[in-house]
């Protein structure tokens, strides 16, 4: 009875995974020639796990891969890992490619991040204007003439009026100043400019890095069959 649960527990987390996974995930299918054997493809392929970091496993039809500190020349630099395969359709074989991306994965939490400050500026926003207000109501509760007394200015010196010193701001100009300026730091406005940046560069890296892989693939593949075809007819002599 255990061993039945804990599959079905963990069938029922592979499905929740599997309909979240497509964040980070990039999948994807490639045409191959009818005449074109596993071997040869994936020997087409080598090119691109010949790079500094990556290492590569190969099984059958199947072929696993991990990238470590890759560098910026990499093609595949975005991925570090991911699963390659060669299955026989109905329309003939196929590559099916998985691969997995950290950095989406990062810039998908990243407008959440960014989103969640963004909560909490106005959360704190809101309760400094509370306490404010709360401050506020025993001064309105005072008579006019200890309003008067706090609003009064002390005159100046007649030295300090020859000498053109500016007269001393208000208490209360200064209080709206100041409250101004903790409005100014608490405001959540950049957090939320960063939350849409984000969002839209996952948004276009997710598209693009779909259509690149699948680019990059075709390209090498094509590009091999080129020269199979092409090398033999320059060497056959007329």
């Amino acid at each position: 009875m255990l061993g039945t649960e804990s599959g079905s527990c963990r069938k029922v987390m592979q499905l929740n995974l599997r309909f979240i996974s497509w964040i980070w995930h990039i999948r994807g299918s490639l045409p191959l020639a009818p005449e074109m054997s596993p071997d040869e493809a994936f020997e087409r392929l080598d090119v691109l796990f010949q790079i500094p970091g990556t290492t590569y496993t190969r099984e059958h039809e199947q072929l696993v891969f991990q990238k470590k500190n890759q560098p910026s020349q990499d093609k595949m630099s975005i991925f570090d890992s991911g699963i390659l395969q060669i299955k026989d359709g109905n329309h003939g074989k196929r590559l099916y490619y998985n691969l997995v991306s950290k950095t989406l994965l990062l810039c998908f939490l990243a407008p959440a991040l960014f989103f969640g400050f963004g909560k909490v500026f106005e959360f704190t926003k809101a309760h400094q204007a509370t306490i404010s207000l709360a401050a506020a109501k025993p001064a309105h509760l005072e008579g006019a003439a200890g309003t008067q007394k706090k609003d009064a200015v002390v005159p100046m010196n007649f030295i300090d009026k020859f000498l053109g010193v500016p007269e001393p701001d208000k208490k209360n100009d200064l209080e709206n100043g100041d409250q101004e300026k903790i409005k100014k730091k608490l405001s959540p406005k950049a957090a939320y400019v960063f939350c849409g940046l984000f969002a839209f560069l996952y948004v276009i890296g997710r598209i693009l890095e779909q259509f690149l892989i699948r680019r990059e693939l075709s390209r090498v593949i094509s590009l091999s069959a080129v020269f199979v075809f092409i090398i033999p007819r320059i060497l056959t002599p007329f």
